[in-house]
C-alpha cells in the first residue's frame, strides 16, 4: 500500500472516531491524563447513577467518589490497596477471610468499607490474591449498610475472574473484563486509533498555523 493511499485508509477510519480537543491550564506533564480519568469516572458515576434510580443493585468499578446519589442501592468495588485502612494487627489478619466472607465494616470517609474475598489464594499468589475492598454509602445507615454488604459479598464470588483470561484475575471481574474486551472491539486496532488522532492533532495544527498567517 502507498503512503498516500494508506493516509487515505487512516483518514476514512478516522472518520468513525469521534475527536475532540480540551485545554488544560497545567504545564504538568500528568496533566491530561489525571483529567482523562476524572471524567472518566465522573461518566461512570453518572451512569451509576441511572440505574440505581430505576432500582438496579449497581457495582461502582472503583470507589464512590464521583457518586452523588448515595441514597440509592449502590456500591463501590475497589480492587486495589495502594494503602492501609486499618490498624496493623486487623489489617494483617485481612487475607484470613475466605471465599464469600468479608470483614466487620469499618468508617473510610463518607462510606462503610470492608474488605472480602472473592477467589481462593492460589498456590504462589500473594496473600492478598482475591481480596477487594467494597464500599457502601454511610448515608444509608449501619444497619442497611450492613445488609448490603452482607448480599454483595455473597454474590461477587460467583463472577471472580479467571487466570486464563484475564492477567487482573480474580480481583478483575468477568464482566467488567467483558466489558472492556467489547469497547476494545469497537475502538478498532490501537495502532490506528492513535494514527487517527495524530492525523486529526496535525491537521488542527495546520488550520492553526493558516489562520495566524492570514492574521
Amino acid at each position: 500500500m502507498s503512503d498516500q493511499s494508506d493516509r487515505q485508509a487512516a483518514i476514512s477510519r478516522q472518520k468513525s472516531w469521534r475527536i475532540s480537543a480540551r485545554r488544560l491550564a497545567s504545564a504538568d506533564f500528568d496533566a491530561p491524563v489525571m483529567d482523562l480519568q476524572r471524567r472518566m469516572r465522573e461518566a461512570e458515576a453518572r451512569l451509576a447513577e441511572q440505574f440505581t434510580f430505576e432500582g438496579w443493585l449497581t457495582i461502582v468499578d472503583g470507589p464512590l467518589n464521583f457518586v452523588r446519589s448515595l441514597d440509592e442501592p449502590v456500591v463501590g468495588y475497589v480492587k486495589t490497596h495502594l494503602r492501609r485502612r486499618l490498624a496493623p494487627e486487623l489489617h494483617a489478619r485481612v487475607p484470613e477471610v475466605g471465599v464469600g466472607q468479608r470483614t466487620p465494616l469499618f468508617l473510610a470517609r463518607q462510606s462503610y468499607s470492608a474488605y472480602l474475598r472473592v477467589a481462593p489464594r492460589g498456590r504462589h499468589a500473594s496473600p492478598w490474591s482475591g481480596i477487594v475492598r467494597i464500599e457502601v454509602p454511610e448515608s444509608q445507615g449501619l444497619g442497611a449498610a450492613r445488609d448490603r454488604a452482607d448480599e454483595v459479598t455473597c454474590a461477587l464470588p460467583r463472577f471472580a475472574g479467571v487466570a486464563h483470561k484475564d492477567p487482573r484475575a480474580p480481583q478483575n471481574l468477568l464482566p467488567i473484563f467483558a466489558l472492556e474486551r467489547q469497547l476494545r472491539h469497537r475502538l478498532g486496532p490501537a495502532d490506528r486509533a492513535a494514527r487517527a488522532i495524530r492525523l486529526a492533532v496535525a491537521g488542527r495544527d495546520a488550520r492553526a498555523s493558516t489562520n495566524g498567517a492570514s492574521a
